[in-house]
């Protein structure tokens, strides 16, 4: 039997190709791998497809030639526009809430200035009460 030589098939500690030692995989890039694994955007695509020259009516050419593939179509589109549109709703409801609570901020101070104003003018009839005494 021949003996193999380890520097040529790339088993040997810190030989070229194949895991390193220890059989971890090699180090890869934490944003190409993350970029490659999680869709962070709504119009994303799948690895190895740019978007450009796909066109929306021959994308879904099989689901709908399906039954419920014409349903199931215009429920993507309708969560795909409210994904779209998402951010700017949002924002309008924050807005709006944002001035409930300064109409509520200003109805209750000008009540709490109110009540200073009622007590200060008690304190001074009691003080000038006290005065005449």
């Amino acid at each position: 039997m021949a003996e193999e030589d380890p520097a040529a098939n790339g088993t040997a500690a810190g030989g070229a190709g194949g895991a390193p030692p220890g059989g971890d995989p090699p180090p890869v890039d934490d944003a190409e791998s993350a970029s490659r694994t999680f869709f962070t955007d709504i119009n994303a695509e799948g690895p190895g497809k740019k978007g450009k020259g796909v066109k929306d009516k021959n994308r879904f050419r099989n689901l709908e030639a399906t039954d419920a593939g014409l349903r199931i179509t215009e429920h993507f589109q309708d969560l795909t526009n409210l994904g779209n549109s998402l951010d700017l709703r949002m924002e309008a409801l924050l807005k709006e809430h944002e001035k409930d609570f300064f109409l509520a901020y200003k109805t209750h101070m000008y009540t709490v200035q109110k009540e200073i104003k009622t007590l200060r003018m008690k304190a001074d009839a009691e003080e000038a009460k006290t005065r005449e005494d």
